[in-house]
C-alpha cells in the first residue's frame, strides 16, 4: 500500500509539471565569428560563382564575418554562401527529439557593404539545415550604402521556410520527431554578367521558442524513471 501511495504522489507531481512547465528559450549568438565556430558551404545555379568567408576586424563593434560573392559571367549565374552556426554537437545544434518541438524562431543580424558592384549589395536570408537540405526564410537585401543595417524577423514557424534548392525536398520539420537543425545565414548574388560584392556581418542572434509543455514532458519522463527504480527495491 505504501508503494501505491508513493506512486500516486509521483504521478500527480508529474502531471502538474506537464501542465504547468515550459521549456526555456534556446539562444544562439555570436559577435566575434571565430572561423572554428562556423561551418560554411556554397550552393550555386546556372553559371554559378564563388563565395568566400573569413573573420575580419571592423565589426559593430569588434570582429565580424566577411562574405565575398562573385557571380560568373556568360549567362545567368547564382551563388549562395551558407554560414552555419556551430561545428560540434555541443554548439549550435538543436535536436527536437531531445530539446522538444519548436514553436517559433526569431533571428537578427547586422550588415555593412564594403566593396564591389554595389546596387542591392547581397541578398541576406535566415538559413536552416536539416539533414542534407538547406532552407531559408526572411529574404532581405543589404544595400550598398556602407552604413550598418539591421535585419531580422520574429515568430517564424516551420512553414515560413522554403528549400533553397529545387527538386523533391521535404518540408522543414520543427516537430519533436524532427532531425537535428543548425541555423545560420545565407548570402546570395545573381546576374547575367560577372561582378562581385563584399559585405561584413555582425551580431548574429537566434532565439528558439520550444513548444509549450516540452519541459513538463521531459520532467514526467524523469519521474517515470524514478518510479521504476522504486518499484525494483
Amino acid at each position: 500500500m505504501l508503494l501505491n501511495l508513493r506512486c500516486s504522489a509521483v504521478c500527480a507531481l508529474g502531471l502538474s509539471l506537464a501542465a504547468g512547465s515550459a521549456a526555456a528559450d534556446v539562444v544562439y549568438s555570436d559577435t566575434e565569428f571565430a572561423t572554428s565556430t562556423w561551418g560554411f558551404e556554397t550552393l550555386m545555379a546556372g553559371t554559378g560563382g564563388t563565395s568566400a568567408a573569413s573573420q575580419v576586424g571592423g565589426g559593430n563593434p569588434g570582429n565580424a564575418r566577411q562574405l565575398a560573392n562573385t557571380v560568373n559571367g556568360g549567362g545567368s549565374g547564382e551563388i549562395y554562401g551558407f554560414s552555419r552556426y556551430g561545428t560540434t554537437n555541443a554548439v549550435g545544434r538543436y535536436d527536437p527529439v531531445v530539446l522538444g518541438a519548436i514553436s517559433s524562431v526569431s533571428w537578427s543580424i547586422d550588415s555593412q557593404w564594403l566593396t564591389g558592384l554595389g546596387g542591392q549589395g547581397q541578398a541576406i536570408l535566415f538559413g536552416a539545415k536539416q539533414g542534407s537540405f538547406v532552407y531559408f526564410a526572411d529574404s532581405d537585401i543589404t544595400g550598398s550604402s556602407g552604413a550598418w543595417t539591421a535585419h531580422g524577423a520574429v515568430g517564424l514557424t516551420a512553414g515560413s521556410f522554403q528549400p533553397l534548392s529545387a527538386g523533391a525536398v521535404p518540408p522543414l520539420n520543427f516537430s519533436a520527431t524532427g532531425a537535428p537543425i543548425r541555423f545560420g545565414f545565407i548570402v546570395g548574388n545573381s546576374g547575367s554578367f560577372a561582378y562581385s560584392n563584399t559585405v561584413v556581418y555582425d551580431n548574429f542572434n537566434v532565439r528558439i521558442v520550444p513548444s509549450p509543455g516540452a519541459a513538463g514532458l521531459a520532467g514526467l519522463a524523469g519521474l517515470r524513471g524514478l518510479r521504476r527504480r522504486r518499484a525494483r527495491r
